[in-house]
Order: structure tokens, then C-alpha cells, then sequence
């Protein structure tokens, strides 16, 4: 079994198709299908459903897949390694960061990797806490944001910040500008608000769920939607309102097209850490992109730029080397 077959195989599993994944790898498919035909041979079982509609990992071919994404990762970690005895640090690195928090931390981080790395590959990967938090069990993920706060099983986390979740509503342009930006409203003023919501398989959408039920609240509900962009469309063309954090929509809170109101009674909360895999150690690359995370947001929380959060980063922390 040679390393660039599971490197192939890779590729085919994420694509979903040979031809695809062929295209990628710039080779020719026939080649491709020859590689996993080798490998099916040499383990013995089948790797891939094949359809019309492309090509499915068995059981057995994700057992593979996994294992390929780890062997890679590793690889990369000791050419970064490598480098960095030679006294350069370089390496792919990848994090992943949930949609709301990619929209305020993902483009400072690139720059500053960027800046103070050179040779770091950044990877950033934009998803759902949960999906991202099975990456990182996985080895797809070196590090990643998740919204939790306490221990998680085979994870090793940072809290890092509370966010605040506002009600967002549009701002009518024919009304003078809110006088008040900082006025809050209770939950159970919510009652009659017509509201669009995360979808229940976004973890925000829980902590919702939790604050209404504390006061015996039923959200009057207009739709439930998994994507960011349009919940903030469903706000600005006057649907509904919505309930997120002030990062999701900074945006539209400069230019004017929405009000934001804190809620209590009670307050809702969301914890946001960095986390890693307790059982893979970070590479030299991996430390320094883990500081640069923790640096990176204590600079936005200190000047503004992340609005509605509680940092619980020590002052001296931005200059981190990695995870505790």
C-alpha cells in the first residue's frame, strides 16, 4: 500500500466522485479507479458504493478514510517539525471556526498567520459547532471553536469568551434611529414576536430553546433556517426577527438596517472555547496558530471589533503557546 493511495482515496471520499476527485488530483480516472481497485484487493473487502449519482464509502472504506486523514495529518506534522528544528516554522495547520464566529474571526486570523507565519498553510474550515467538533475527533481539524464550556470527552478545551444573544429586528426607515441601543427586553416580552430561528441541529438554536423554556415562553414561530445569510435576510427584508449574537449581524448594525436588543430575565448565553484533540499533540505549526487564535480574538474583544462578549482570556494570555 503506497502513501499516495491513500491520499486518492482521500479525495474520493470527500468528493463524493471519481471524476471529481480525478480533476483535483489532475490524473486521469481510469488511474484512480485502478488505485482503489489495489486497495480493494489488498484489504480484501469492498471501499466504495458506486451509483449514478457517485460513489459512497462502505463501512470499511470509512475506516479507512479516517485512518488515511490521520496518517496524513501526521506526515505533515513532522515535515513541520522538521522545519522548525531548521529554525522555520511552517506546515499545514487547519481550524475550524462555526459560521457566526467565522464572520468576525476568520479573516484577522488569516492575517495574521499570514503576517507572522509565512510558511504556515492555514486551513479554515466554516461549518456547524457540531460537525466541526467530529472533525476534530477525527483528525480533520488540528483546533477548532466550539460553543462549550465545560469538559468534553477526548477534547481538551479553552473557554475563551461568553457571547450575548440580542433580538434583532429591522429597522423601519421611516422611524427615527433607536435612541436607545442598549434598551433590553425580557423573554417573555417575546411571546408575540414573530420569530425565524436556527434550525434545532444548530447548537445556538438549543440555548434559544432553553431561555423560553425557563419561562414557560412558546416562540411564535415564522421559520426555522440553518443558514446565517438568511436569517440576517430574513431580518432585513422584514419577515421576522431573530435572536444572535452581535458578531453574526456587525455588518448590518454599522450601516443602520437593524436594531439590537439585549435580552434578561433571563440572560442568554452562549461559551465559546478552543478546543484540540486530547489524544493527538499539536504540531509546532499547530502551537503557534493556537496562540495566534487566542491573541487574535483578546485584540478584537480589546478594540471593539467583537461586540457582545465577556472574554475570560487572561491579560498576559494572547501571548499563549498553546493549549494548557
Amino acid at each position: 500500500m503506497e502513501l499516495r493511495s491513500l491520499r486518492y482515496f482521500v479525495k474520493i471520499v470527500e468528493f463524493g466522485s471519481l471524476s471529481r476527485a480525478a480533476d483535483a488530483l489532475s490524473i486521469a480516472q481510469p488511474s484512480l479507479s485502478h488505485q482503489v481497485a489495489q486497495l480493494e484487493e489488498e484489504f480484501g473487502v469492498r471501499l466504495l458504493d458506486r451509483g449514478s449519482k457517485g460513489v459512497k464509502a462502505t463501512a470499511a472504506g470509512i475506516a479507512l478514510y479516517r485512518c488515511a486523514v490521520s496518517i496524513a495529518r501526521q506526515l505533515e506534522e513532522v515535515r513541520g517539525e522538521i522545519s522548525a528544528e531548521g529554525g522555520n516554522l511552517a506546515g499545514d495547520v487547519s481550524v475550524g471556526l462555526p459560521t457566526s464566529t467565522a464572520v468576525v474571526l476568520a479573516m484577522p486570523l488569516l492575517r495574521a498567520v499570514v503576517k507572522k507565519y509565512p510558511n504556515i498553510c492555514l486551513e479554515i474550515n466554516e461549518n456547524g459547532s457540531g460537525l466541526l467538533g467530529e472533525w476534530l475527533l477525527h483528525g480533520r481539524l488540528d483546533l477548532a471553536m466550539l460553543f462549550t464550556q465545560g469538559p468534553v470527552k477526548a477534547l481538551r478545551c479553552q473557554h475563551l469568551l461568553t457571547e450575548e444573544i440580542c433580538l434583532i429586528r429591522a429597522r423601519d426607515p421611516n422611524s427615527p434611529p433607536d435612541k436607545d441601543p442598549d434598551s433590553a427586553i425580557s423573554v417573555a416580552q417575546l411571546q408575540d414576536e414573530r420569530l425565524v430561528l436556527p434550525s434545532k441541529a444548530n447548537g445556538l438554536r438549543r440555548v434559544i430553546d432553553e431561555a423560553f423554556a425557563l419561562r414557560g415562553v412558546r416562540p411564535r414561530l415564522v421559520a426555522e433556517l440553518s443558514m446565517l445569510r438568511m436569517l440576517r435576510e430574513a431580518v432585513l427584508g422584514g419577515i421576522a426577527s431573530t435572536m444572535l449574537p452581535m458578531s453574526a449581524v456587525a455588518d448590518e448594525m454599522r450601516s443602520g438596517g437593524v436594531t439590537v436588543k439585549r435580552l434578561f430575565d433571563p440572560p442568554v448565553l452562549r461559551p465559546l472555547s478552543l478546543c484540540v484533540n486530547a489524544n493527538v499533540p499539536l504540531s509546532a505549526a499547530g502551537e503557534a496558530v493556537y496562540a495566534t487564535v487566542v491573541e487574535t480574538i483578546n485584540n478584537l474583544v480589546a478594540e471593539g471589533v467583537w461586540p457582545g462578549v465577556t472574554s475570560t482570556i487572561a491579560p498576559s494570555a494572547g501571548n499563549a503557546a498553546g493549549p494548557a
